[in-house]
């Protein structure tokens, strides 16, 4: 027919006598062809990533009452021992104090009169008056405890303080996640169909979003055998250390671009993995 016609026609060009350059073109598309399927080649997997802290700490409501404000958001500097993160109202509690020191110096006073005429009377005033300091002690600590400084440097890495900022808190509830950036490590969220290439050790490099041209060497140290779903696709999370002294370079929630190598492989194996994987699905 004439299928086989233009066939016989296009075979009798390329390999027939004459037509050099039609044999060439050919030749170099089969060598081409045959190194793609044969010669391996070093691979790597591009995956996005987020820093993260190693050491981190949760910062909880000191008692029960009302959030009045928060003064950090993600992402931002703290300093142990002074910056402020967050306060509770102290009203409630600045009235409850001002009745105790009115109640105290009454008992005091009746003490005081009772000293010479009656001493029982005043050994119980006096008793009294024990009890109250105790409540005024306990009050003004938490007065002091309302004010939530930083216990941890390091960064913000994330809470809904903000949103509970006006209502009520329980005592212990969480309120901020505050990470170290001395020690990091990262996640990289690697697509379901490059899995098969991630290995336990091995290499890698982040690139931060912010500071692309930099990089920081990484070994990956942990897959997590279940997948999540992210962006509307299914990821795998893979922990990785960092190598040398990345706090200078990164901080707990910077994102970017990591590269994981993937050993040696031919080309044409890696144009085909995406549609194998799609095939596998499929089934």
């Amino acid at each position: 027919g004439r299928l086989r016609r233009t066939l016989a026609a296009t075979a009798t060009r390329t390999f027939g006598p004459g037509h050099p350059r039609a044999k060439l073109a050919a030749a170099a598309a089969a060598g081409g062809l045959a190194v793609a399927a044969l010669v391996p080649l070093p691979g790597a997997v591009e995956a996005p990533f987020v820093a993260e802290a190693d050491r981190r700490r949760v910062v909880a409501a000191p008692f029960a009452g009302t959030l009045a404000a928060v003064y950090v958001r993600p992402g931002d500097a703290v300093i142990a021992g002074e910056t402020l993160l967050a306060e509770l109202d102290t009203a409630e509690l600045k009235l409850e104090r001002a009745a105790l020191a009115a109640e105290r110096a009454a008992q005091q006073r009746e003490a005081d009169l009772q000293r010479r005429d009656d001493p029982a009377a005043a050994r119980l005033a006096d008793l009294e008056v024990q009890r109250i300091d105790a409540e005024l002690a306990l009050t003004d600590h938490r007065i002091g405890e309302a004010r939530i400084v930083a216990t941890l440097g390091g960064a913000v890495l994330g809470g809904d303080a903000d949103e509970r900022v006006g209502g009520p808190v329980s005592a212990g509830q969480e309120l901020l996640r505050i990470g170290t950036a001395d020690a990091l490590r990262a996640a990289v969220l690697v697509p379901e169909s490059e899995m098969g290439r991630v290995k336990i050790n091995a290499a890698g490099t982040l690139a931060a979003a912010s500071d692309p041209g930099r990089g920081v060497g990484f070994t990956v140290t942990r897959v997590h055998p279940v997948a999540q779903v992210v962006g509307g696709r299914n990821v795998f999370r893979v922990e990785v250390a960092l190598d040398g002294d990345a706090a200078g370079h990164l901080r707990p929630g910077v994102e970017g671009k990591a590269t994981i190598e993937a050993g040696r492989s031919p080309l044409l194996a890696r144009w085909l993995r995406p549609f194998w994987h799609w095939w596998q699905m499929r089934g």
